[in-house]
């Protein structure tokens, strides 16, 4: 007898695949090396001169129905963290355990019973660094050797000079599926397929096992049936299939199926196998299956397109915080955020550059002032080239934007905010399209930075977030402090304004140029922007949102872990001083009078609208006059107060003249 040899596989990954890994790794198996159930299929190809076994993209859709010349098996992953681990991993597979599973999974292969678990066929063992999206690995087909003297094939031919004819061919062909093997018998003049408890166990011949044959060489069959002819007659079930049906004249004939409907009948071949008179152990097997060829290298990040390739490192920080630090995180919230920053400043791009590390992709920017000379050094989205005295900050700012990562969506509005004080001139229906084009903005965004340089150009934009309900995130300068604050929706969490007993001005007017301009010191912007960027993560991935319970002035450890945020607290204000590098969180509550988000304000901007705005502009006073203000302010100057000093007592019975300090 002969040795048959077997061609080997030659493996095709496709591009997708990898993509998918990359996921599976970032936001499934993180740190995890445990093995993942995935999904190859071999096929034919005229055109190759090896049997191709492919991998691709789709591994969680259901299993379709098998093809000719395709079809779909069943395998493991194991991903490693490291280089290292996987070189280890391969150099220890099969390990006394993999070997045991190798041969159980083959025996559910060769037992033919279509209700088994999917038995596992191959192994992928790998390594992903997903900085640079490049991939090493190697695929491990497991094939069990067998002694020397075992057993051999008796002949190989094409079915046309075998006794199978082509009406099994065309009965395959129309069976719904093609498993890895079958038992085909005719039965009445038909040809049945039959599986273990359907035909198998009576003990006659006749039938044919029929193999999917990935090979087109000639005198070499593909891996599936060297899986089979080094497996079936070591199978330790009573019931196998192949055992009992060539018990008689130990021999069994498989057909070895190849092409497609068009040529199968003409590629296909026959083998039979004869077998030893004793029986093989299992402990006498030896494990093969490495593919040739070694480890492998997929360099993904040199053929993806750049722009795709940076969209997707750029959430490579955020998805590695789920791993071990912060892994109830729900990225998507902060992602899918629309963003509108109303000033496009100091503040404002260093905001915005703080978002798109987030993995914040809608971003728009409202601001009337153009790029100054003194701007680059100070405003982090500005080039000396901006400076040209036309250049827009909202629009140099967008541009910016999408140059340090293309795939964000940003568009700058060039407006002026209608503010309180600033007077009307002739112009009213200007400031109406104004006011209506802010609307229109705070209905695309979800939330909304106020990052204007004065108080008065904060009023009309806090008064829109609490009628439109939408969150708004306040950061203010000074020289050496800053101010962050979340405005309250429906808690008693008050707003910028609800501290002040005056309605806002024109604070522009008599200022010298050192009051004209935000004079501070440089490390403060960032220090700001940095925390009220943080500040709007934590409100989106609160149970609670932007009306979550203030964190206490003083928060000890213990307030973090129970403040339900995966961040830690969320405070309602944080002021912090660079003079003595002091911070402290205070919380303000809502004040009823106040003059930008009380409830008298909110119901006559509902009925009036931008009329409000333009009474508001003439005079501001009338703000005091909606919400009582007023009134107060007059209560207040009417009560006598009394001084007391440490020599004045009010009296005491029995007490005369001298009072002693």
């Amino acid at each position: 007898m002969v040795k048959l040899q077997f061609a080997p596989f030659n493996s095709i990954v496709e591009p997708g695949f990898w993509h998918w890994l990359s996921n599976l790794k970032l936001e499934s198996l993180k740190l995890s090396e445990e093995p993942v159930k995935i999904r190859g299929s071999f096929y034919f190809d005229q055109n190759s001169s090896e049997p191709r076994f492919r991998l691709d993209h789709d591994q969680a859709a259901e299993e379709s129905n098998v093809r000719f010349g395709r079809v779909n098996v069943h395998g493991k992953l194991k991903l490693f963290n490291t280089r290292e681990a996987l070189k280890k991993g391969v150099i220890a597979f099969p390990s006394k355990d993999d070997l045991e599973d190798i041969q159980n999974t083959l025996d559910v292969f060769l037992s033919l019973v279509s209700s088994h678990e999917a038995p596992c066929m191959f192994w992928l063992f790998a390594f992903a660094d997903i900085k640079k999206h490049k991939f090493e690995y190697q695929f491990h087909f497991p094939v069990l050797g067998l002694p020397s003297d075992s057993f051999a094939f008796e002949n190989l031919c094409s079915l046309a000079t075998s006794c199978v004819n082509d009406r099994m061919i065309s009965s395959l062909m129309s069976s719904a599926r093609i498993q890895l093997l079958q038992y085909v018998k005719e039965i009445n003049e038909e040809f049945v397929i039959l599986d273990a408890s359907g035909g198998l166990m009576d003990g006659e011949d006749g039938g044919f096992f029929v193999i999917p044959d990935p090979s087109i060489a000639e005198m070499s069959p593909g891996w599936t049936v060297s899986t089979v002819y080094a497996r079936a007659f070591t199978f330790r079930s009573a019931l196998t299939a192949l055992r009992l049906a060539s018990r008689r004249e130990r021999r069994v004939k498989l057909v070895c199926l190849r092409g497609n409907p068009a040529n199968a009948f003409e590629a296909s071949s026959v083998i039979t196998l004869s077998f030893p008179n004793e029986e093989v152990s299992a402990e006498s097997l030896k494990c093969f299956g490495w593919e040739k060829g070694g480890m492998r290298v997929a360099d993904l990040g040199s053929q993806m397109d750049p722009i795709r390739l940076a969209d997707s490192l750029s959430f490579l920080n955020l998805k590695l915080m789920r791993w071990q630090m912060a892994p109830s995180l729900d990225l998507e919230k902060i992602v899918n955020a629309r963003c509108l920053l109303l000033g496009a400043g100091t503040l404002g791009t260093n905001v915005a550059r703080g978002l798109l590390a987030w993995g914040v992709r809608n971003i728009t920017f409202v601001d009337s002032g153009s790029v100054a000379y003194s701007n680059p050094v100070r405003q982090s989205l500005f080039e000396f080239k901006d400076c040209d005295g036309t250049r827009f900050k909202a629009v140099a700012a967008a541009e910016a934007l999408r140059r340090i990562l293309p795939t964000v969506i940003s568009e700058g509005i060039v407006m002026t905010i209608p503010m309180p004080g600033h007077g009307v001139g002739g112009d009213r229906d200007s400031i109406k399209r104004s006011v209506k084009q802010l609307e229109e903005l705070y209905e695309k965004h979800d939330v909304i930075f106020l990052l204007l340089d004065s108080r008065e150009a904060r009023w009309l934009p806090t008064v829109l977030g609490k009628v439109k309900r939408k969150i708004v995130l306040n950061a203010a300068l000074g020289f050496d402090s800053f101010l962050v604050m979340r405005h309250g929706l429906d808690s008693d969490l008050g707003c910028y304004f609800c501290t002040n007993v005056s309605a806002p001005g024109d604070s522009s007017v008599d200022r010298t140029l050192d009051q004209q301009c935000t004079v501070t010191r440089p490390g403060v912007s960032f220090m700001c922007s940095g925390l009220v960027v943080e500040m709007m993560a934590s409100i989106l991935t609160h149970p609670a949102g932007i009306d979550a319970p203030a964190a206490p002035e003083n928060p000890s450890e213990d307030d973090r872990d129970d403040d339900g945020c995966c961040l830690g607290i969320l405070p309602h204000t944080i002021r912090g001083f660079l003079r003595n590098y002091h911070q402290f969180t205070p919380v303000t509550p809502s004040f009823a009078q106040c003059v930008a988000c009380s409830t008298y304000v909110m119901e006559d901007y509902v009925k009036r609208g931008a009329d409000l705005v333009l009474d508001v502009m003439s005079d501001p006073a009338k703000l005091e006059q909606l919400t009582g203000l007023d009134k107060l302010q007059a209560e207040c100057e009417s009560v006598e107060v009394w001084a007391f000093s440490d020599e004045e007592s009010t009296g005491s019975t029995g007490g005369g003249g001298d009072n002693s300090p």
